[in-house]
């Protein structure tokens, strides 16, 4: 089986980060609002999805929102690429057992591929084990590592 990373949120964000995933590894969209489905030109059959990333704006259904789209997909790594609240990326960490992983998006909008090119993305992810939350970066004993390979990969680094 085929795996793929899906982008969730096909705005400002999504699409730019769905363009410069699809130059590298095979990627799918998803989004709420079926005009912005109509957009996506890789409409294949989603199979097993490995990094879910969420694209979708901050608010207070945040949380449930991503943890629907959690259910509905069930993919092994999530990245968070929205503005969050503090304490959200520990919070749903709590609530599932594979990696969240928050990587701030940064640059504007508009010209979202070009600055993300230009820039490095940073990610962090917390790892929740006997009651104690450990902060790693690129440990290469621990799966960050192959998450950071994967973003040298696709050229979000």
């Amino acid at each position: 089986m085929v795996t793929k990373n899906l982008v969730a949120g096909l705005g400002e964000i999504g699409i730019p980060i769905l363009q410069i995933l699809s130059k590298k590894v095979p990627v799918d969209g998803y989004d709420i609002n079926q005009n912005l489905m109509k957009k996506i030109i890789n409409k294949s059959k989603i199979s097993e999805i490995s990094f879910l990333h969420i694209c979708i704006p901050f608010s207070k259904k945040f949380e449930s929102n991503t943890l629907s789209l959690y259910k509905k997909f069930q993919p092994q790594v999530i990245v968070i690429h929205s503005t969050i609240r503090p304490n959200t990326t520990k919070k749903l960490q709590e609530k599932l057992d594979i990696p969240i992983i928050y990587s701030a998006t940064r640059g504007v909008h508009r010209r979202m591929i070009n600055d993300t090119s230009n820039c490095r993305k940073r990610f962090c992810l917390f790892i929740v084990f006997n009651y104690c939350i450990y902060l790693w970066f690129f440990m290469i004993q621990h799966p960050a590592f192959t998450i950071a390979k994967f973003f040298v990969k696709v050229g979000l680094n």
